[in-house]
């Protein structure tokens, strides 16, 4: 009975590192541009809100309701360029869907109350560090979809370092309930 068991683990960890590998390789996940000149959001009068000095616009990577990404524009203050930009983007990004977005149809994989612990760029590479949070609830598919939603915010800061994912300090090798194999870098 043992051995049924063991074998039974082995059989599914390597049929999820199958299926999410091939996920990762063949997903053709495209999402559709925001142009750099397309306004966040307009006032009930359709009046463009007022630029204010130091802000900007920068993209995140939400989903649609049938999960494809689309990219979608945000207001900030923060940082330009760097990391500190970079980081500003991300925490964006953690915070998921506005409300209008919401009622268009947009969502995010990425649970409520994940955490940026940190950005560090290494040799070349960036590391963003989360807390735990970012592995909690949803399947494979889910935790995919959350991963795509980070690699494309980060790819759309005009990043094309190597991007390595950690949780709460640990580079992740094996992520959420089912343990999905996290091939790293993530791009």
């Amino acid at each position: 009975m043992k051995a049924f068991a063991k074998t039974l683990i082995v059989c599914t960890v390597v049929c999820t590192a199958t299926l999410t590998y091939t996920f990762l390789k063949n997903a053709s996940w495209e999402p559709d541009m925001v142009p750099n000149n397309t306004p966040v959001s307009e006032n009930k009068e359709g009046k463009l809100p007022e630029v204010v000095a130091n802000e900007r616009v920068v993209k995140i990577c939400l989903l649609t309701n049938d999960d494809t990404p689309k990219f979608v524009a945000r207001k900030t203050t923060g940082p330009k360029a760097g990391e500190n930009g970079l980081e500003d983007t991300i925490l964006l990004l953690l915070r998921g869907p506005t409300e209008d977005e919401k009622k268009t149809g947009l969502y995010s994989e990425i649970p409520q109350g994940t955490r940026l612990l940190g950005i560090k760029e290494e040799g070349g590479s960036l590391i963003i560090n989360l807390s735990e949070n970012f592995a909690l609830g949803g399947g494979a598919t889910s935790i995919m979809s959350r991963i795509k939603q980070l690699v494309k915010t980060v790819k759309l800061q005009h990043t094309e370092k190597p991007v390595y994912l950690y949780l709460d300090g640990k580079k992740v090798e094996y992520i959420g309930g089912e343990g999905v194999y996290l091939e790293q870098p993530l791009n």
